[in-house]
């Protein structure tokens, strides 16, 4: 600094002088004389500002203008992470060291860009600390780079572990190779981020890939306890709520984990039952298919093991059970919903099919039961409000009957729908078109005057009525089990008011009139050979 100006302004302004100097200024200026003249004690910061020498006051803007400290904080709240900003270049050239040599170092670059774009989509929602080594800013990076993990990480882990991917119970090989420590870490991460990206994606065909490769790497959960846990409780979600293939992929995972005995059946059975139960609260025409999804898909976890399975059924019937016990106490409006619910139907039907299907000498304990909640129901829920609820529950019974060659009757609740003759409407009632019973549990007072709902309503207790002569057609005791009912069927035809139903009766009395003929004819041949074969 000119020496003349430094007396100038020492003279005239002193607090222009009051600045602090850094090291390095201290350092490049030593040999200066006129800035060992500066005061010892020199303020951190400006603490006013100095008035010109002409006696001027600030302008209002300066006065107002903010402290620097504030300036300060402001631009280090909004400074950039300090990882390495991955390029397209970046992901082509590690992808073609992977798919070349199978590169350990490609593939962790692979793996820790795709954790930086995973935690990126993540802090949209919720602030992540998380600094990581890699940044993805761009939108057809982070896809390059799921699409890379996705294609290239089983063949990855099978040329560098020497294991198969897709198959389980392979913990003990995984954790004895050699290259395991420096690829568990890597591996976890993976994981971690395939859990990740399974509860934030809500696109279907993103969710099947990732899927599809949790389902490669399931011997890979194995390896954690506390990842496999929480895999399952994400699967559970996938399968009770996703698209139709999402779903399926899902329980194919989950089924692999329980077969492989990573995960206890019971436990399973639990979670997967709850979570039926709470997602068949309501039936359209949409979640119909997807709930009956569910029923097969725990018809499939109860064949691997029917000692368990018994025990579940015990517990989940004797809860239906004592359900019907409540309401046949109380008889009040919580205690009768409490049965006249999709939850109830689906939950007998769901039983009706494990029983049927599941043929195992461990589980004909419960059919008795289970058919005696059925029919409690029925007989409780006698109103025509929840005839809809009848054909249901009888349906179910119709199938339990079949498979296991066992007699349930049905038949007085199929008359009773039959023999209803509606209520009568106000005013003139149109015959519009006839609802679907399928999707029905039960019918609103004002519906019970329309003649479209008697209709559907005779419709499915005759088909069902055929069901049930069906069924027994072919036992010894159908001549004797057919005449009550051909005597009530007789007397019905003559009462209805419905042309159609009339000729419908008629038809299936001449039907049922013929195969007991020949039954009796079989019966009478049986007698003849008996009889010849004691001479």
């Amino acid at each position: 600094m000119d020496k003349e100006f430094y007396e100038f302004l020492k003279e005239n302004d002193p607090q222009l002088l009051n600045f602090d100097l850094s090291d390095e200024d201290l350092s490049d200026d030593a040999g200066d004389a006129s800035i060992n003249e500066v005061p010892e004690k020199v303020p951190r910061t400006i603490t006013s500002y100095p008035k010109p020498s002409g006696g001027v006051e600030p302008e209002e803007d300066e006065k107002e203008e903010e402290p620097m400290e504030e300036l300060t904080t402001e631009v280090e709240s909004h400074s950039e992470p300090s990882g390495v900003l991955v390029t397209m270049a970046m992901v082509k050239g590690w992808l073609k060291t992977v798919k070349n040599n199978n590169s350990m170092s490609g593939m962790r670059g692979i793996i820790l860009s795709l954790h930086g774009g995973v935690l990126k989509v993540i802090s949209q929602e919720k602030d992540d600390e998380e600094d990581p080594e890699y940044i993805v800013k761009d939108k057809e990076v982070f896809n390059e780079l799921l699409v890379a993990g996705l294609k290239n990480m089983a063949t990855f882990l099978e040329s560098h572990l020497q294991v198969k991917v897709g198959v389980a119970t392979q913990k003990r090989k995984i954790t004895t190779h050699k290259k395991w420590p420096k690829l568990k870490t890597l591996v976890k991460l993976y994981i971690q981020d395939l859990m990740t990206l399974l509860k934030g994606l809500s696109e279907a065909s993103m969710l099947a890939a990732i899927l599809k490769q949790v389902q490669s790497l399931i011997s890979f959960f194995e390896v954690f306890p506390k990842l496999q846990r929480q895999l399952f409780k994400q699967l559970v979600v996938c399968w009770s709520e996703g698209e139709e293939h999402v779903r399926v992929l899902s329980f194919l995972s989950i089924r692999a984990l329980v077969l492989h005995q990573n995960l206890p059946l019971s436990r399973s059975l639990k979670t997967l039952y709850l979570a039926f139960v709470r997602n068949s609260k309501f039936t359209s025409s949409k979640s119909f298919p997807l709930i009956k999804f569910m029923q097969n898909s725990l018809v499939e976890m109860c064949r691997m093991n029917p000692a368990t399975t018994y025990q579940h059924g015990f517990l989940y019937i004797r809860q239906l059970a004592m359900l019907l016990r409540n309401a046949m106490s109380a008889k009040n409006k919580d205690s009768i919903n409490s049965l006249a619910n999709w939850q109830f139907v689906h939950c007998v039907r769901l039983w009706c099919n494990v029983l049927s299907e599941v043929q195992n000498a461990s589980l004909k304990p419960l059919v008795y039961p289970l058919t005696q909640v059925a029919l409690g129901a029925l007989q409780l829920l006698s109103s025509p409000r929840y005839f809809p609820l009848h054909l249901h529950l009888i349906a179910a019974l119709h199938k339990l009957s079949s498979s296991l060659s066992v007699f349930v009757p049905t038949v007085p609740h199929l008359l009773r729908i039959m023999q209803w003759k509606g209520k009568k409407p106000k005013g003139q009632d149109t015959m519009g078109k006839p609802p679907d019973l399928a999707y029905l549990c039960k019918l609103s007072s004002g519906s019970l005057a329309s003649k479209a709902i008697q209709t559907s309503l005779m419709d499915g207790s005759y088909e069902l009525l055929m069901d049930y002569f069906a069924i027994h057609s072919s036992s010894i005791a159908f001549p004797e089990l057919i005449i009550p009912t051909i005597v009530q069927l007789r007397k019905l035809s003559k009462e209805t008011k419905f042309t159609w139903f009339r000729r419908q009766l008629k038809q299936l009395i001449e039907k049922v009139h013929m195969d007991h003929m020949k039954a009796l004819h079989y019966l009478y041949l049986l007698h003849l050979v008996g009889r010849r074969s004691g001479r």
